[in-house]
C-alpha cells in the first residue's frame, strides 16, 4: 500500500485536529470474536466492476452489518467516540468497528490509550480500510467517505458528553423509538475532509440539509446513500426538506416519516 509521506501527513493532521489530551482511556468495550457467518467480507476490494452506485451501496451495507453485528455483542450501538479521563474525544466509532469489519488485526495496531492523531497511531491513520474509502479515493487517501449522523437526540448523539466532559454512550435499538427503518446513521460526505480515525462526524445543526460542503453530499445525482440503523441502505434525494430529514435524522422525535 502506498504510504503518506511523514511531512504531509504531519500537516494534515495539525491542520484538521485540535489538541486531543494523551490521558488515561475510558475503557473501549472488549471484542470477542464473530462467528464466520456473521463477519462482514471485503466485498469492495475485489469489485472493480461494479459501479459507483453498487460501490457506495455495498461499502454502506457492510458498515450498517458490522454496527449491527457490534450491537449484538455489546448491547448498543458503538459511541460516536471513546474518550480519555477528562471526557476528551480520542477516537472514532470507525476504529471501534474495526473487528466487525474483518479487520481485527489493523485494530490491534492501533494504541486506544492515544489520540487518534498521536505519532503512535500514524501508521493506522494511513491504512484506512476500503470500506470507508469511497468509489474513487487514492490509495493514500486517509479521508472518510462516509460519516455518522451527529447531534442531538441522533444516532451518534455525544452532545451532551463534549460539554460535561463525560462519557460518550452508545445508542440502544430501544431508544430508537422511531423505528430504526426510520433512522439513519451513516451517510456519505463526498465534500468532506475527515480523517477517518478522527472523532468528528455530520452535526445537523450545522448541516440539516444535503449537498452542503462539510455535510452529507453525493458523487451521484441519485441522491445522497445512507445506512439505516436496521442495516438497510437506501438513497435520499438533494431536494430532500430539512423536516424531512430532520425526521430521518433523529432516533425518538415521532416526526410522521412521509
Amino acid at each position: 500500500m502506498n504510504r503518506i509521506k511523514a511531512p504531509v501527513l504531519l500537516t494534515v493532521v495539525f491542520l484538521l485536529s485540535a489538541s486531543f489530551s494523551t490521558g488515561a482511556l475510558a475503557a473501549a468495550p472488549p471484542v470477542p470474536p464473530l462467528p464466520a457467518s456473521s463477519t462482514p467480507q471485503e466485498a469492495n476490494t475485489s469489485s472493480a466492476a461494479l459501479s459507483v452506485k453498487d460501490r457506495l451501496t455495498a461499502d454502506l451495507q457492510q458498515i450498517g452489518l458490522a454496527l449491527q453485528n457490534y450491537h449484538d455483542v455489546n448491547g448498543h450501538f458503538p459511541p460516536a467516540y471513546i474518550a480519555d479521563a477528562n471526557g476528551r474525544p480520542l477516537f472514532s466509532w470507525r476504529v471501534l468497528l474495526l473487528p466487525y469489519l474483518g479487520q481485527q488485526a489493523l485494530f490491534n495496531q492501533f494504541d486506544t490509550s492515544k489520540p487518534w492523531n498521536d505519532r503512535a497511531n500514524w501508521a493506522v491513520l494511513q491504512q484506512m480500510p476500503d470500506v470507508f474509502r469511497g468509489p474513487w479515493a487514492p490509495r493514500w487517501s486517509i479521508f472518510t467517505h462516509y460519516a455518522g449522523v451527529a447531534g442531538p437526540s441522533t444516532m451518534f448523539d455525544c452532545v451532551q458528553a463534549r460539554a460535561t466532559g463525560t462519557a460518550c454512550v452508545g445508542t440502544r435499538r430501544a431508544d430508537i423509538t422511531d423505528g430504526t427503518s426510520n433512522t439513519v446513521a451513516v451517510g456519505e460526505v463526498a465534500q468532506t475532509l475527515i480523517p477517518w480515525t478522527m472523532p468528528e462526524d455530520v452535526d445537523i445543526r450545522v448541516h440539516p440539509t444535503l449537498g452542503e460542503r462539510g455535510g452529507f453530499a453525493a458523487v451521484l445525482a441519485d441522491g445522497v446513500p445512507f445506512a439505516f440503523a436496521d442495516g438497510s441502505v437506501r438513497f435520499l434525494p438533494n431536494s430532500t426538506p430539512a423536516d424531512v430529514l430532520h425526521a430521518y435524522f433523529t432516533i425518538n422525535g415521532g416526526e410522521p416519516i412521509p
